[in-house]
């Protein structure tokens, strides 16, 4: 990638990649649709190899993770989350 010549750009790259490819396998396997309650039963492929399905579950767990992460730090960055209320003096 052009914009990931330094070793943290580097990392972030490839934290930005796992985390699209953890988007990505989240979409393509349909898991939306049980997380959702869309469909009425989940059937497994059992022909697929276990160390892809591992791949993809981690990659999932990546994604979820960074997005809990990003958005506790936008909460963070309200006013309501990111301070404590200063003490009120009794005059």
């Amino acid at each position: 990638m052009p914009g990931c010549r330094s070793a943290s750009a580097g990392s972030a790259c490839g934290a930005a990649a796992v985390a699209v490819y953890g988007a990505a396998a989240f979409i393509l396997r349909r898991l939306y649709s049980d997380l959702f309650l869309l469909s009425e039963f989940k059937f497994m492929n059992f022909g697929e190899s276990p160390f892809r399905f591992f791949v993809d579950s981690i990659c999932m767990m990546i994604i979820f993770a960074v997005l809990g992460w990003a958005l506790k730090k936008g909460a963070e960055r309200l006013p309501a989350f990111g301070t404590k209320p200063s003490p009120q003096k009794n005059s």
